[in-house]
């Protein structure tokens, strides 16, 4: 594909990329896409010498997001993956302006992109910085500014196609009142998501947490069953109560080094299939991780001092449990979790054998 009589590109399989700026004389070969041999490309289309898109599959994996768009700003010095909602390749792609573009896939499928609506708010601010017609029909929200939970009652209920939603430049303020995200009279604290900010919000896949953000409050994303991508900010320090409870597509997430606690249930009945738990952590609530079924190994890191009650039972898939060396509180022995005595079962993971012997010595379960 050719932008103008001098600027080219060439895609095709094994994530080959070629770019030309002298009409096809010399063509160099662009590597720091960071994709694999995997990925296969069938388009590309360029507006000018600097902002373009590249369409990609994968194709030994199916499913939502492995259909993936690759778009530059700079010319081809770098690149950010855009993931699309599409299962087949994509076959054509086309833009007509940097915000508004289209692409077609194999079998009939098309998806149409609109460049994320940035919005810079105060405090309370955020539906009058919407029209009618933006709050019913946007699917990607970037807020920046100071917003409160009366900016997050507007998201959860408001804008029923949200589907992304990036506040990493915002600040949460605090609020005193009745407009936010708990019906009656409630007071908000400052840099926390609000108690049931985003409450079953199933529209959502995915949220970029604010920078200056230290917990996620009570309920905050529960029930939010499409949420499959979550970034969470280093001064993160409490995951409180069904922060993240039945999100059934989250299947990891990365703890920030700063978390001291996950709370009651945070993790309930999530998708969540392996997760290292960060030095500094100290309290895992209740139930924390009950009944997440893909979970399949858990690593207790060296500072964690309390394990709350169920908090690792009904996890069908989970094969080990690992404690590190270092942990006064807690031992692991072959993926089976004990106290630091050696003489009390914590938690024994529920896709291992059904047959385990405790020796003697060890008979408090």
């Amino acid at each position: 594909y050719f932008s103008d009589l001098t600027h080219g590109w060439v895609v095709g399989q094994s994530g080959l990329v070629l770019k030309t700026t002298d009409g096809g004389t010399n063509w160099t070969t662009v590597n720091n896409t960071g994709q694999t041999s995997n990925s296969n490309s069938k388009c590309v289309f360029f507006l000018d010498a600097n902002n373009g898109w590249i369409g990609y599959g994968n194709e030994n994996t199916d499913g939502v997001g492995t259909r993936f768009v690759l778009a530059t700003k700079d010319g081809g010095a770098s690149w950010e993956t855009q993931q699309t909602p599409v299962t087949n390749s994509i076959f054509s792609i086309s833009f007509w302006d940097a915000t508004n573009g289209w692409f077609t896939s194999d079998h009939g499928q098309i998806a149409h992109f609109i460049a994320p609506k940035t919005v810079l708010i105060a405090a309370g601010g955020l539906s009058s910085a919407l029209t009618t017609t933006e709050k019913a029909t946007l699917t990607d929200l970037i807020v920046t500014g100071n917003m409160d939970a009366r900016d997050f009652r507007i998201i959860r209920d408001g804008m029923p196609l949200l589907a992304n939603l990036d506040l990493s430049e915002a600040n949460v303020v605090a609020y005193v009142g009745s407009e936010g995200t708990v019906s009656n009279n409630y007071s908000y604290p400052v840099n926390t998501i609000p108690r049931n900010a985003l409450l079953q919000k199933t529209s959502l896949l995915s949220i970029v947490f604010p920078n200056t953000l230290t917990s996620v409050g009570r309920s905050g994303l529960n029930g939010c069953t499409a949420l499959s991508s979550v970034t969470l900010p280093s001064t993160l320090v409490t995951i409180d109560s069904m922060s993240f409870r039945s999100c059934t597509e989250l299947k990891n997430v990365n703890i920030p080094l700063n978390v001291t606690e996950i709370g009651y249930a945070a993790f309930l009945a999530s998708g969540l299939q392996q997760i290292t738990l960060n030095e500094g952590l100290k309290t895992i609530g209740d139930y924390a991780f009950q009944y997440c079924d893909s979970l399949q190994s858990i690593s207790i890191s060296s500072t964690v001092n309390r394990i709350g009650y169920g908090a690792l039972t009904f996890d069908n898939s989970l094969q080990k449990i690992v404690a590190a060396s270092g942990n006064s509180n807690y031992y692991s022995e072959d993926g089976v979790l004990f106290d630091k005595t050696k003489k009390r079962l914590i938690a024994y993971p529920a896709n291992k054998s059904p047959h385990y012997d405790i020796q003697i010595g060890r008979a408090h379960v």
